[in-house]
């Protein structure tokens, strides 16, 4: 960029917290990839972070919005957004941001993503995978496709009495995928999944995979395996939490005294009903939710678990 003109790229990392001070520890799957490249576009770019506040991610400038967290989740979510549409169009005006990047760490980043792109921005996303609350994948043409969007409602529906604007928040996604000028995914079938929601701009396949010099350098427990089992993913639907506890069932039902630890971000109202499932199955002494735990508390439980047990329905 003319040398003393850096690559200006804004970063859009807004995560959406479910209650009011709640902790977002950068510990699984698309945050923790994220945090890598943000860390990689640091050394190369100016980063200038559209973030949310507390800021769970380190750029060269952040501009961070504080949600409110009141009775209706949904009418705060748009409150939010709206402030978020007014602090992304200050950072263009005063920045003006060479290209827009959406990692798809949360939807209100969806959201402005696709506004970018309709100012004329440019605008790159990350894809990691998509599905419905309960795992189950439906493509619809176009945003004017009724039956498919009727098939989802109804498959929304069974995990959120008020389908139509997660519905929207899927639309906007899907408008966001198609319309960026380009796409970065990790696997052949983030690929596939792309193609199939109508994508047909340039697609990047990056490749993922698991740092294993971080399982060296992380301390193997002393003693013995405490956890005859250890599950770790976001507390929702397509991750399988519900599976999860049926399988413990049938575990306990053949080993009484099998104990499974149960890592993860709390997701309403899905956590709720988890809990009913586990009450109902009486494994109250033989299933633990230890919440997020920190990177190295994280590794630590995996030293000290038999087994990994990771029913999802759909990982990228």
């Amino acid at each position: 960029m003319g040398g003393s003109q850096p690559l200006r790229v804004l970063v859009l990392d807004v995560l959406w917290r479910e209650r009011g001070g709640e902790r977002v520890p950068i510990v699984l799957g698309g945050l923790q990839l994220h945090q890598r490249v943000l860390e990689y576009l640091n050394k190369k770019v100016l980063t200038i972070g559209l973030t949310s506040y507390p800021p769970a991610f380190k750029h060269k400038i952040t501009y961070s919005v504080k949600q409110g967290c009141g009775k209706l989740p949904r009418l705060e979510f748009y409150k939010y957004l709206m402030r978020l549409i007014i602090t992304l169009w200050r950072i263009i005006s005063r920045h003006k941001p060479h290209i827009i990047y959406n990692p798809g760490v949360g939807w209100h980043n969806d959201w402005l993503a696709l506004i970018a792109k309709l100012a004329g921005l440019k605008v790159a996303s990350y894809f990691h995978h998509y599905a419905l609350p309960g795992g189950r994948v439906i493509y619809p043409k176009s945003i004017l496709d009724l039956p498919a969007l009727t098939r989802m409602c109804r498959e929304i529906k069974r995990t959120n009495r008020f389908p139509f604007f997660k519905l929207m928040d899927y639309l906007i996604l899907f408008l966001q995928l198609r319309f960026a000028d380009v796409v970065f995914t990790g696997t052949s079938f983030g690929l596939d999944q792309l193609r199939g929601l109508g994508r047909r701009g340039p697609i990047i396949l990056t490749g993922i995979g698991i740092d294993l010099e971080e399982f060296k350098e992380a301390t193997p427990a002393v003693g013995e395996r405490v956890w005859d089992g250890l599950f770790v993913g976001r507390m929702a639907p397509e991750k399988g939490i519900y599976d999860l506890l049926f399988i413990w069932r049938r575990v306990v039902d053949a080993i009484p005294d099998a104990k499974l630890a149960v890592v993860g971000k709390i997701v309403q109202p899905y956590y709720d009903r988890w809990v009913k499932i586990l009450k109902k199955l009486n494994l109250e002494r033989n299933v633990f939710h230890l919440g997020e735990l920190k990177r190295e508390e994280l590794l630590e439980t995996y030293y000290k678990a038999k087994i990994f047990v990771f029913p999802s329905k759909m990982e990228g």
